[in-house]
């Protein structure tokens, strides 16, 4: 299960991106079953304890890798 979240409109539910340990965020395809107001089901692509970006991607949806800086 993964928060709902902003990043859902800009994704449609086909993708998010997944932090790794090297300071960046990968695109990674993802598949959503059941929902309800808060969650949704993950079916495939996200393993428990990845964490994702849940805020807006509309300034980087286009991009396949982002670099986070602190």
């Amino acid at each position: 299960m993964i928060p709902r979240g902003s990043y859902f409109q800009s994704s449609g539910g086909q993708f998010v991106f997944v932090l790794d340990d090297k300071g960046e965020a990968h695109k990674r395809i993802i598949k959503l079953g059941s929902q309800n107001p808060s969650y949704y089901q993950v079916l495939e692509g996200l393993s428990e304890g990845d964490k994702f970006i849940s805020s807006s991607y509309d300034d980087f949806k286009n991009y396949e890798t982002i670099e986070i800086k602190n």
